[in-house]
C-alpha cells in the first residue's frame, strides 16, 4: 500500500507530482494508495488526525495534528490509524487474497517521499542559478524528510522529480 506525502493540506488538491509518480514511468500498483499530510500545531502534546476518503477502499487522505513536542513518529501512527480503520470497517481489506498469508490484517507499506531537484535543462542567468543551486546544496545538508517524520528506512522509496525554472530553448543540432 503506496503512502505518498503531501504538502495539501486537502484531499482535493494533491500535487501533480504525486499523482503522476503513482501512475507515470513506473506506476505503483496498490490495493490502497494513501496520501498523508502532517501539520504542526502551536499546541505543544496535540496529537490528532482526520482522514477523508477520496475513493472507497481505494484512495484515502489522512491527515496528522501533531504539537510542536510531539515526536512525529509518522510510520507508527499511520499503522495504528490503518488498523483503526479496518477494525471500524471504514476500509475492506477482506477480499484481499495475501491477506491470507500475512500476520497484519492491513499489509504491507510503502512511504512514497518526494523530493525535487534542479534539472540540467534550465537556462538560468548567472545569479539565479547561483542561488538555486545553493538553495539545493543547503537542502542536501538538512535533514531529510524521511527521518523529520520518523519513518523506517526500509519502508521508504524516495522518487526525485526535475524541477525547471526557465527551459532551454531547443536549438538544431546539425550533422556533419
Amino acid at each position: 500500500m503506496p503512502s505518498c506525502f503531501t504538502s495539501s493540506g486537502t484531499s482535493r488538491k494533491i500535487e501533480k507530482t504525486a499523482i503522476d509518480s503513482i501512475l507515470s514511468k513506473s506506476p505503483k500498483r496498490a490495493d490502497i494508495y494513501w496520501f498523508v499530510h502532517v501539520n504542526v500545531l502551536d499546541e505543544p502534546y496535540a496529537m490528532r488526525y482526520r482522514v477523508d476518503t477520496v475513493v472507497k477502499d481505494d484512495i484515502y487522505f489522512v491527515e496528522f495534528n501533531l504539537g510542536f513536542r510531539i515526536e512525529p513518529r509518522i510510520d507508527y501512527y499511520f499503522r495504528q490509524v490503518a488498523n483503526e480503520l479496518v477494525k471500524t470497517g471504514e476500509v475492506d481489506v477482506s477480499d484481499r487474497s495475501e491477506q491470507l498469508y500475512q500476520e497484519s490484517k492491513i499489509g504491507d507499506f510503502r512511504f512514497l517521499v518526494m523530493e525535487s531537484f534542479l534539472s540540467y535543462e534550465n537556462d538560468m542567468p548567472f545569479w539565479k542559478n547561483f542561488l538555486m543551486k545553493s538553495y539545493y546544496n543547503l537542502k542536501y545538508l538538512g535533514v531529510k524528510e524521511s527521518i523529520n517524520f520518523g519513518l523506517d528506512p526500509s519502508n521508504v522509496t524516495i522518487e526525485k522529480y526535475p524541477v525547471v525554472v526557465n527551459a532551454v530553448q531547443p536549438q538544431p543540432l546539425v550533422r556533419q
